[in-house]
């Protein structure tokens, strides 16, 4: 899609590595492209040469996290009302904590007559 993320490397010599951290909370599939830095124009990559290194870019699945119990609603006239004999129906809309569309889970889904025991379903 062309969007570039932003991305922070942090140095950690005492394990002679770097650690990249980028947001993903969106899903999607990202390209993420390590370079050598020019020595010379340290900080600018403006200036000097990009070298890439072996097997980059990456190719990296972002996928929805599990169900959120606050992100995930339910729709439709079987949450709302009906007539008495009609078949009812409703939509869940299950999200992660990012709002990603996600099925990642089960729902238990009580139906409560008033002043009787209530009636499990498990979708």
């Amino acid at each position: 899609s062309g969007l570039v993320v932003p991305a922070k490397v942090v140095p950690n010599p005492r394990m002679c590595n770097s650690v990249c951290y980028f947001d993903g909370s969106r899903t999607g599939h990202y390209s993420v492209a390590v370079f050598l830095q020019d020595w010379k124009n340290e900080g600018d990559f403006s200036k000097g040469k990009r070298t890439p290194i072996a097997g980059s870019p990456y190719q990296v699945e972002v996928r929805a996290a599990s169900l959120d119990k606050f992100a995930t609603r339910a729709s439709g006239p079987g949450v709302l009302s009906l007539e008495a004999g009609a078949a009812a129906h409703f939509t869940i809309h299950g999200r992660d904590r990012f709002q990603n569309p996600s099925m990642g889970g089960k729902f238990l889904i009580l139906i409560s007559p008033e002043n009787l025991p209530p009636a499990d379903l498990t979708v």
